[in-house]
This record gives structure tokens, C-alpha cells and sequence, in this order.
């Protein structure tokens, strides 16, 4: 009986402990759980539609990442769907699987804004090449690998479809963890949501500039501008000092 008593704890814990892709325990996650409020039904709303979804390979962003960013592909919306779940104590788990050629090409075509797509003018001659991003083989093979959630009670959940249902899935499944299987080193939580654009500055030829600390997690809160002729990029994060000085440092 005590082994079996260890067996069941043990079994558990796989379904609620906080890891790195998906830390419940990270401030910034249960910060936005006490924002939606606890339950199954507000945590996948949130990540279903306040998580864009984008295509790329494996765990990049992490729980916070997604958060941050927004966006995710969908492992990184997982991860933050399975973080937001076990920091209130419910039971959840990866499920990995493929997708039906005409799934792939509905997540593909929801990269793209149809509002702006349909207000588009201009024409493109014949003469040019023309991209079909739904057959595009890197497109494809990105997005035909994926992963949704299973409740300890065994409800699926798959949060990267705009008409996602709880209970319903369209993908075949192939394998399940309590984590993923990582595909690159592994950043410092921190490290792992980053902003970068280019805008239009004033001040031409600028060289990087800008650090402010954050006392209260103990890192810093990088802001760093550089300009190139007209063109301004501006990179945020919250890293370690250390990090900082490492990959922005002049």
C-alpha cells in the first residue's frame, strides 16, 4: 500500500509540477491567473484567443514567452495554457500529434490578417512569382507538428484553432509528456521573451543605448536602441545582468 501511495504521488506530480517550459509558479503567470480569474474554461479562452499563433520549431518562448509576446506556435501556447492550469492545481499534461493537410492549411492561413488581406491593393504581373504560403513545405512541415493539452480526467484541449472547443481536438495523437522533449539549450526563463522592431527614428546613427535595473526580480529590464541611417531597432527584455552584458553589450 506504501508503494502504491508513492506510485499515485509521484503520478501526480507529473501532471502539476512546474517546469521550465511551463512554471506555474512564475510570478508574471499567476499574476495573470488572478486577471482571468481560476478555471478550465477562462485559462484556454485566454490562450485560444489572446495567444496569436505563429510557426516555428519547438519550445522557443516558454509560458512566459507566449505571455509576453502574445504569440506562439502551438507548443509555446500549451506550455502557457499547462502553466496557467497547474498554478491552480489542475492536473495537465502535453499530447503531441500530427495534423490533417486541411488543419495545417487553416493554421496557416490564420498567420494572416484577412482584414488587411482583403483591403490589399495593387497587382502583382505574372512575370513575378507569387508565394502560396499553404503549400509551402517549410510552412507545412512547421505547422503539421503539433500539441495540445490533456486534463488529468483526460480532456482535450487544443487552444491554437480560433474555433477551438474544449473536449475536441483535429489532430492524430502520437505521443504524451509531462514536458517536452527540448530541441535547443535551454535559455534562462528570463531570456526567453524578447521584442525587437525596427521603426523610423530622428536621430540617425545612433549608437545602443539605454538599461534601467528591476530590483524586484532581480534582473534588468534591457531597453536597447541603435540606429541605422533613418531606421531604429529597439530591443526589450528581461534578462540577468550577466546576459545582458553578454549579448548587448557594445
Amino acid at each position: 500500500m506504501v508503494f502504491l501511495a508513492e506510485w499515485i504521488s509521484y503520478a501526480q506530480a507529473d501532471w502539476l509540477t512546474a517546469t521550465v517550459e511551463a512554471d506555474s509558479q512564475d510570478p508574471f503567470i499567476q499574476a495573470k491567473l488572478a486577471e482571468i480569474k481560476p478555471g478550465v474554461t477562462n485559462a484556454f479562452n485566454f490562450a485560444r484567443d489572446q495567444i496569436g499563433f505563429e510557426a516555428y520549431t519547438g519550445s522557443l518562448r516558454g509560458a512566459r514567452g507566449a505571455l509576453w509576446s502574445e504569440a506562439g506556435n502551438s507548443l509555446d501556447k500549451v506550455s502557457l495554457l499547462i502553466a496557467l492550469l497547474r498554478g491552480q492545481g489542475i492536473g495537465a499534461r502535453y499530447v503531441r500529434g500530427t495534423l490533417a493537410p486541411s488543419d495545417i492549411r487553416t493554421l496557416i492561413g490564420s498567420l494572416f490578417d484577412p482584414v488587411a488581406l482583403a483591403n490589399a491593393v495593387g497587382n502583382i504581373p505574372n512575370r513575378y512569382p507569387k508565394s502560396d504560403p499553404e503549400n509551402d513545405p517549410g510552412l507545412v512541415a512547421r505547422v503539421s507538428d503539433h500539441w495540445w493539452v490533456e486534463l488529468e480526467g483526460g480532456t482535450q484541449l487544443d487552444p491554437s484553432f480560433a474555433d477551438g472547443v474544449i473536449g475536441t481536438v483535429r489532430g492524430t495523437k502520437t505521443a504524451t509528456s509531462c514536458c517536452p522533449a527540448r530541441r535547443r539549450p535551454v535559455q534562462p526563463k528570463a531570456a526567453r521573451a524578447c521584442r525587437a522592431s525596427w521603426t523610423r527614428s530622428a536621430e540617425p546613427n545612433r549608437p545602443w543605448s539605454g538599461n534601467s535595473r528591476c530590483p524586484a526580480q532581480r534582473c534588468y529590464t534591457a531597453s536597447r536602441c541603435m540606429t541605422i541611417g533613418r531606421w531604429s531597432l529597439a530591443i526589450r527584455a528581461a534578462w540577468p545582468w550577466s546576459t545582458v552584458q553578454a549579448l548587448l553589450s557594445p
